[in-house]
């Protein structure tokens, strides 16, 4: 996973969580004010158990997404 470090470590300050690797994410409340990413590599990313109870999203800005291999 392949991020630029320096707004990547911006937005975990924000979030107060790191989105690295996951075997099993469970997110009971996430609320994203402003999240905005100018550039966004992710070569392989698989979770094996996303589970979502309360997804905001108040403003969420993506520049270039480029998934290679998403596997939910």
């Amino acid at each position: 996973m392949k991020v630029h470090n320096k707004l990547l470590k911006l937005k975990c300050r924000q979030l107060k969580q790191r989105l690295i690797k996951f075997g099993h994410l469970e997110l009971r409340h996430l609320e994203l004010r402003h999240l905005e990413l100018r550039h966004l590599e992710l070569r392989h990313l698989e979770l094996r158990h996303l589970e979502l109870r309360h997804l905001e999203l108040r403003h969420l800005e993506l520049r270039h997404l480029e998934l290679r291999h998403l596997e939910l």
